[in-house]
């Protein structure tokens, strides 16, 4: 696991943990054939928002993700401490979670969607 400090443009919100994740059947055909957990890193550990995406009226953005894209989950992001130490990243979490929005972060040519979800293990937000 990596920590990453999270920016929407130049505000610090807080720091999140990059938690690996297993690569799905469709990866297997397009990487190694091996089971090991997919290790992505943001770029110097910065995680920078850009903008959000416009509110989903029809599906949850998670579901929109895995339907339109082959590498749909790159990583789990959780906070590294407790949420009330971060108001601002979990206000944004809040926003992307009710309002059915994504934190988009672009990447080069690439954008990555930060899709808000509640956490099953330990029951705290997570991207």
């Amino acid at each position: 696991m990596t920590k990453s400090v999270v920016y929407h443009g130049e505000t610090l919100l807080g720091e999140l943990e990059t938690i690996p994740v297993s690569p799905s059947k469709t990866q297997f055909q397009f990487q190694s054939q091996s089971q090991t957990p997919f290790q992505f890193q943001f770029p110097n550990n910065e995680i920078r928002i850009r903008y959000l995406s416009p509110l989903s009226e029809r599906c949850h953005p998670l579901s929109v993700l895995q339907t339109i894209s082959s590498f749909s989950v790159r990583c789990k992001l959780e906070p590294s401490s407790p949420s009330d130490h971060f108001p601002n990243l979990l206000a944004l979490h809040a926003s992307c979670f009710y309002e059915l929005k994504t934190a988009v972060v672009v990447l080069g040519e690439e954008e990555i969607h930060l899709v808000a979800m509640p956490s099953k293990q330990k029951k705290f937000p997570c991207f």
